[in-house]
């Protein structure tokens, strides 16, 4: 089963825009190493389960160590590997991140 996974800024914002993405993904959710451990260890929270998409919220300095090697989303028009790199590399420890993930079937 293959998801598609995104990591952005401002979880309380309502527009999950381009801007606030740090990392954006598809591929299976058991392959993100780490991702099950974080829920675990009480550092995601969980913030909606009803049908799709899925949201938890974490910090920064829990998430950001475990996301995959940045690479060109399938489908971005928006940013480059390098400028979410760059996002990724600027985003305070203390952040609260987004997770927002879909059911690609």
């Amino acid at each position: 089963m293959s998801f598609w996974i995104t990591v952005y800024l401002n979880p309380d914002a309502d527009d999950r825009n381009a801007e606030n993405t740090l990392a954006s993904w598809e591929g299976p959710l058991h392959s993100w190493n780490g991702f099950k451990d974080l829920i675990a260890a009480g550092k995601l929270t969980q913030t909606r389960a009803d049908f799709f998409p899925s949201l938890y919220r974490g910090l920064a300095c829990d998430v950001l160590p475990i996301l995959p090697v940045v690479k060109r989303p399938k489908i971005s028009a928006h940013y480059t590997p390098e400028m979410l790199q760059e996002r990724i590399t600027r985003c305070p420890p203390d952040a609260e991140l987004g997770i927002m993930i879909w059911d690609m079937g």
